[in-house]
């Protein structure tokens, strides 16, 4: 008799879908619940506006008298490049000056910010 059924494939799909539906529903509300958490501890963390803010003023630092110099902000790709900019001594990175003068300021604990954001690891191994 279900070879007489009209699109029994689709229906059985449907069926299995209603099925799972609110355990995936539950799931992906844990998952969102992280996210949202991370977003805002991302958005409310002094320490990573810090980290930041240095980066754009070593930044302006360095592209002073160019179209760029002056900038207000900066695209995330951009934080790619602290590890691949190096100074003339061809082994200090940006990013090796950038802790330097943290450390320099006595604001070592400002580089921690694994601290800050417990459950990032988890949300970066998420798919949804």
């Amino acid at each position: 008799e279900i070879a007489h059924v009209q699109r029994v494939e689709t229906k059985v799909q449907i069926m299995q879908t209603m099925d799972t539906f609110k355990e995936n529903a539950s799931v992906l509300r844990e998952k969102f619940a992280i996210l949202g958490s991370v977003c805002t501890a991302v958005m409310m963390s002094e320490k990573l506006q810090d980290v930041l803010e240095l980066v754009l003023q070593v930044g302006n630092i360095m592209n002073e008298g160019t179209r760029t110099g002056g900038a207000v902000g900066f695209k995330f790709d951009s934080l790619l490049k602290l590890t691949q900019t190096k100074s003339s001594d061809g082994k200090t990175t940006v990013l090796d000056y950038l802790v330097m003068v943290f450390i320099a300021k006595n604001k070592r604990k400002t580089l921690n910010l694994l601290d800050e954001f417990p459950e990032v690891q988890t949300a970066s191994r998420m798919t949804i």
